[in-house]
């Protein structure tokens, strides 16, 4: 069913809360059932080595299925797959790679933990807080990090086997998630269904892939980035695919800005809420760059760069974002400073310099793991 806005309502959202992934949930339902409990654990280790999905599924076994979606998705792209708008969002995404990973951080993952019911499934698998929490945070920015750059990448889609690899992984990580926060020996406390939703559902996935989408641009333009309509459309149209890949409901993915700025306000509007999880994530996050600098440096300007970017969410729905997550209101004003950071940022040589050296720097950890 295509996406049509008016349609999605409250109540179609919360139906939307009621499913997860029927496809994925079977094929690793079955597997279990083949394998035993004990399989889920093999496969979260093999989702983590620096490899693609097939070399990933050697020596787990009865994942013959798997694979075979893998491929299926692997070799059939949709009909409405637009390779010349890939190309041009892969192209903005190259020359603006600094500020959408600065966004990344301080726009799109606070917004995913506004919503509360959402925040409650990243804080128990991402265990992000407390002891080790600043090493496991770093973990989870940069496999988000390596989502975004595999998926906006030039080539990604078309000429780069990576992308299908990595969002294919992506997938499988959330039904492991959804069979764990179910599975009496992983999660003894069990997960409210009937209050929470099913674990990373439908509304979940389009939330956060509208938080990588449209809300990227429209923080971008809160940073002063200069874009057309066009750049708007082809960068969503990029995480339209990638939502497709992801397994979302085709009647969630969204081809134009405007569009998937109006379905994540209305998600927004269905989800945002306080929540201790909420708070605690937005917490280590902010937490994070002042342990990079001592807190000598520029100390409120996480918070800062929080509110800012939130902001029009909030002035949209009506909400403050920044107080329901917890960032502080700061009396410091960092303008001058979020203005020289954008002129950087938008250095071509240095997005450049930094997209090649993260491709190198994976390509060498795939590397080590194929040795071991």
């Amino acid at each position: 069913m295509p996406f049509e806005l008016e349609k999605i309502d409250a109540d179609v959202l919360n139906k939307k809360r009621t499913i997860a992934d029927p496809e994925m949930d079977q094929l690793l339902g079955a597997l279990i059932a083949r394998e035993g409990g004990k399989v889920i654990g093999r496969l979260f280790k093999s989702m983590e080595k620096g490899v693609d999905f097939e070399q990933a599924m050697e020596g787990v076994g009865g994942s013959e299925q798997l694979l075979e979606c893998y491929w299926s998705r692997k070799t059939h792209f949709p009909a409405w797959l637009d390779i010349e708008r890939m190309k041009n969002g892969q192209k903005f995404f190259e020359k603006h790679l600094v500020l959408i990973l600065v966004v990344l951080q301080y726009k799109s993952l606070p917004l995913c933990y506004s919503c509360r019911n959402g925040a409650k499934i990243l804080y128990m698998t991402g265990k992000m807080s407390g002891g080790d929490g600043s090493a496991k945070l770093y973990n989870r920015l940069n496999n988000t990090a390596r989502m975004v750059v595999d998926t906006m990448s030039p080539g990604a889609f078309i000429s780069n086997e990576n992308t299908v690899s990595t969002l294919f992984k992506v997938r499988l990580i959330h039904a492991l998630v959804r069979a764990s926060v179910k599975n009496e020996r992983y999660n003894p406390k069990g997960w409210d269904v009937e209050e929470l939703g099913e674990p990373i559902n439908q509304e979940d996935l389009a939330g956060t892939l509208l938080a990588f989408g449209p809300s990227i641009i429209s923080g971008l333009e809160k940073l002063g980035v200069k874009m057309s309509q066009k750049d708007r459309d082809d960068y969503v149209h990029c995480w339209k695919m990638a939502g497709y890949l992801l397994g979302i409901d085709e009647d969630l993915l969204t081809d134009s800005f405007d569009d998937g700025w109006r379905l994540a306000l209305k998600i927004l509007s269905h989800q945002v809420a306080p929540s201790a999880e909420g708070e605690e994530l937005t917490k280590t996050c902010i937490e994070i760059p002042k342990k990079v600098t001592a807190g000598i440096a520029f100390k409120e300007m996480p918070e800062y760069l929080i509110r800012l970017l939130l902001s029009d969410e909030s002035i949209a729905l009506g909400v403050d974002i920044g107080a329901v997550i917890g960032a502080k209101k700061v009396e410091t004003d960092y303008k001058k400073v979020i203005g020289t950071v954008s002129k950087i940022g938008s250095l071509r040589l240095l997005n450049y310099v930094l997209l090649t050296s993260y491709r190198l720097f994976n390509q060498a950890v795939a590397q080590v793991a194929t040795i071991r």
